[in-house]
């Protein structure tokens, strides 16, 4: 309800013991949902640049049912299928992926064919450990941003943060998705995986040391503060450098 309502009503309740609506006053505006519809990936190649297309469907709780490659209803996609507890995922080829969640959505396991992978959280909800038995990935967050991911006690990234904020799961999953390295899951579970780094990172280093590779991260939004692109300047070695940019579309209903 707009506040010239809630103005009026508080009046109305002051005069008598209550106030109703004539059929003259308008219906409030009805907030809109934005999903974001279609990801545009450029990145350079050995013939120049390539855009790689990705159009995402909806179910009518905002749930992402399907990706497809390249155009709208490819032969090329990926499904999303949801029950009590559990989604599962089917690629391309036909592999398959089952998320078990908890109680507050978040997947607790995903199993990858004979791979199980476990994932554990902290009291904020923030996702701190996740692998096999033998292979253990950990996470350390400061002011509700993920800092470090690390292997074995070693790290693998380092994420520095401006002030630019996460506000939509699947910005999330594509800035963060080499995050997670099984199988790019990554790309897959950013929904699922509870409470996101409430910023989004302006600098990764990827295996900090002499061999590090560096990636700048440069973000637009529009008017109405929906992040629109992200370009990410990566550079390794003593000159060698590379771009890459995503392009984000939205659907508002």
């Amino acid at each position: 309800m707009n506040k010239s309502l809630l103005a009026l009503s508080a009046v109305c309740l002051l005069i008598v013991a209550s106030c109703s609506k004539t059929k003259n006053d308008p219906e409030p505006d009805k907030e809109q949902t934005c999903n974001v519809k279609l990801v545009e990936h450029t990145y350079s190649s050995g013939s120049g640049n390539v855009t790689d297309k990705y159009y995402y469907s909806y179910d009518g709780q905002g749930r992402i049912t399907r990706v497809d490659y390249g155009k709208e209803q490819s032969t090329e996609f990926q499904t999303f299928t949801y029950a009590t507890n559990k989604v599962t995922w089917k690629g391309v080829d036909g592999d398959t992926e089952v998320y078990n969640l908890d109680a507050n959505g978040r997947v607790t396991t995903a199993v990858q064919g004979d791979d199980v992978l476990k994932f554990k959280y902290n009291t904020d909800g923030q996702l701190i450990e996740v692998g096999t038995d033998d292979d253990v990935e950990t996470f350390t967050y400061l002011n509700g941003n993920l800092v470090t991911s690390s292997f074995d006690g070693k790290i693998w990234m380092n994420l520095s943060y401006g002030s630019d904020e996460v506000k939509n799961s699947i910005v999330y999953a594509w800035v963060f998705g080499e995050l997670l390295d099984y199988d790019e899951i990554g790309y897959r579970v950013a929904s699922f995986i509870g409470k996101l780094s409430k910023n989004l990172p302006s600098k990764i280093i990827y295996e900090p040391g002499s061999d590090q590779t560096t990636a700048d991260l440069i973000y637009t939004s529009d008017v109405t503060g929906k992040l629109t692109s992200v370009k990410m300047v990566s550079s390794y070695g003593a000159s060698n450098s590379f771009t890459s940019e995503y392009k984000f579309t939205y659907e508002c209903k």
